[in-house]
């Protein structure tokens, strides 16, 4: 397993999903719970599939779900108002967008994270 930037990018983001959707439920919310889960998952998962050499399907995986909790919290801010916890999740989920459309655009997918001291040479 090799990662790279977008893999790294869609695990802290599934991992900030999966405990938003604990911090929820612990408010009493059993949907922030079950959407923050499944779409937390859901870009974990991405980000195994881009770290294990499929860059380019997992960075979509991403991307999509990016897209569908953006919508979906860009809504509830719109009708609640409150920056907590929609609209944060909103620009989240859009920084998150925009990275993967333009790692994936650069074609950059596979170019794993590298200290730029370390010189790695390729075997013989």
């Amino acid at each position: 397993m090799t990662p790279t930037i977008g893999s790294i990018v869609l695990f802290v983001y599934g991992l900030l999903l999966i405990l938003g959707g604990v911090m929820g439920a612990s408010a009493g919310s059993k949907v922030s719970l079950i959407a923050g889960g499944a779409f937390g998952v859901l870009a974990v998962v991405a980000a195994a599939i881009t770290a294990y050499g499929s860059n380019r399907p997992g960075l979509i995986l991403g991307g999509i779900v990016a897209l569908l909790v953006m919508g979906s919290m860009a809504q509830r801010f719109m009708e609640t108002k409150k920056f907590m916890p929609a609209g944060m999740t909103a620009i989240l989920s859009l920084i998150v967008l925009v990275l993967v459309v333009v790692i994936v655009l650069r074609g950059s997918t596979s170019k794993p994270m590298t200290d730029p001291g370390v010189s790695v040479e390729e075997p013989r």
